[in-house]
């Protein structure tokens, strides 16, 4: 007599339906992919609408990703599906990465004024710059004399 193999209480193969939604990823200009905040694993649901976590292979995007050239990146991702759940539509997990424009260094992005005025003449007054504010965060003092070159903000206020 030959030999017989049963398995019992084998459980059917579930396939994966869907994945959890990655919302948009923005990210500063420079930014390697390593440091991008793909996710490594994905929420999964299964036809029984059960949910699990599933590791994820990224792509290199579409177009291929550049730290140096700001846009936008769609990445596609891989799932590396646990025994018995398998994936015959070939679902994969989508991540849109937005690198932003490169910032200039260090630019004067505002000023701080001081609080007091003082008249020059009727009905006009004057407020004193004490702070240039850089892009980087960093307030510099300026004191009397200082001189501002260039500003890339624009300035409003009444023309008389």
């Amino acid at each position: 007599m030959g030999n017989s193999w049963r398995i019992r209480n084998a459980q059917p193969a579930l396939t994966v339906t869907d994945v959890t939604y990655i919302p948009d990823i923005y990210v500063s200009f420079g930014t390697r992919k390593e440091g991008l905040g793909l996710p490594r694993t994905i929420e999964i649901t299964l036809e029984d609408h059960s949910v699990t976590d599933a590791p994820v292979a990224w792509n290199g995007g579409t177009p291929i990703y550049d730290p140096a050239a700001a846009g936008v990146y769609l990445f596609e991702g891989t799932l590396d599906l646990p025994a018995g759940i398998h994936n015959p539509n070939q679902v994969t997990a989508e991540a849109k990465v937005i690198l932003k424009e490169r910032v200039p260094d260090d630019v004067i992005t505002g000023l701080v004024l001081d609080q007091s005025s003082y008249r020059l003449q009727t009905g006009q007054t004057h407020s004193t710059v004490t702070k240039a504010v850089y892009s980087s965060g960093r307030q510099e003092a300026l004191g009397e004399g200082s001189c501002i070159r260039r500003v890339d903000y624009p300035v409003t206020g009444n023309k008389n």
